[in-house]
């Protein structure tokens, strides 16, 4: 998985000041998670984003495609540990990238 980095907690992958914002726009949280995560913006946002989590081996465990600028997921049923998450825009252009502790 190239886009694990090993420079990991750094989640702006983005180079440009528009990726930048894209990147920075988009709260994941809470981090550690028990139960649900919610994905959220503050742009107005109209189109799809993919989540995408894989656990530590870069098994791919989650994938789900969303709508609008607020979503909830329910991690209740992962096992407690260590993932990588990473958002993609709706032509599948990574956008964000980071860890998630499920407790």
């Amino acid at each position: 998985l190239s886009w694990i980095d090993l420079n990991l907690p750094g989640e702006n992958i983005g180079t440009g000041s528009k990726e930048s914002l894209v990147n920075n726009a988009w709260a994941v949280f809470p981090n550690p998670v028990t139960d649900l995560l919610t994905l959220q913006t503050g742009l107005s946002f109209n189109g799809k984003v993919s989540l995408t989590i894989y656990d530590p081996t870069g098994k791919l465990v989650f994938q789900k495609l969303m709508n609008g600028s607020s979503n909830q997921i329910s991690l209740k049923e992962f096992p407690k540990g260590f993932y990588f998450y990473q958002l993609s825009d709706d032509q599948g252009k990574q956008f964000k990238q980071g860890k998630l502790v499920k407790h």
